[in-house]
C-alpha cells in the first residue's frame, strides 16, 4: 500500500506569487502525486481552488473525504483521497488540537487560533 501526505501550500496565501505560485506549481504537483500512484494521499493547506484541481484531476480513480475546519467553511484545508476500488468510508469524524477537540475553531492552549 502506498500512502502519501502532501503539504500543497495554500494558494490563498498573500505570497502565492511568481514561481512559487499555485499556477506555476499545479501541473508538477498533480503529476508527482499521480506518478507515485498512491492508494491514499492526504493534502494539507489546501485552498478551494486547489481542492477543485485535485478533484478534477483524480476523479476517475479516487473518492475524497474531508471535514470543514471551521463552521460555514465550504472547502477543506485537509483532504484524504482514496482509491474507489480499494476503500470505502464506513464512518468518519475529526478533532481539533485544542482543549475542546470536538469543537471547530476553538482557541488552542492559550493562543488565539480563531
Amino acid at each position: 500500500m502506498i500512502v502519501i501526505s502532501c503539504n500543497v501550500r495554500a494558494s490563498t496565501m498573500a505570497n502565492d506569487l511568481g514561481p512559487a505560485s499555485w499556477k506555476e506549481r499545479r501541473e508538477l504537483c498533480l503529476q508527482v502525486i499521480a506518478d507515485r500512484n498512491p492508494d491514499i494521499f492526504a493534502l494539507q493547506e489546501c485552498s478551494a481552488e486547489q481542492f477543485e484541481d485535485f478533484c478534477n484531476f483524480f476523479n476517475k480513480d479516487y473518492d475524497v473525504f474531508w471535514i470543514s475546519p471551521y463552521p460555514a467553511f465550504d472547502a477543506p484545508e485537509n483532504a484524504i483521497f482514496y482509491r474507489k476500488n480499494l476503500f470505502k468510508v464506513i464512518t468518519y469524524g475529526g478533532y481539533h488540537l485544542s482543549p475542546t477537540p470536538h469543537v471547530a475553531n476553538a482557541s488552542c492552549f492559550g493562543d488565539n487560533c480563531n
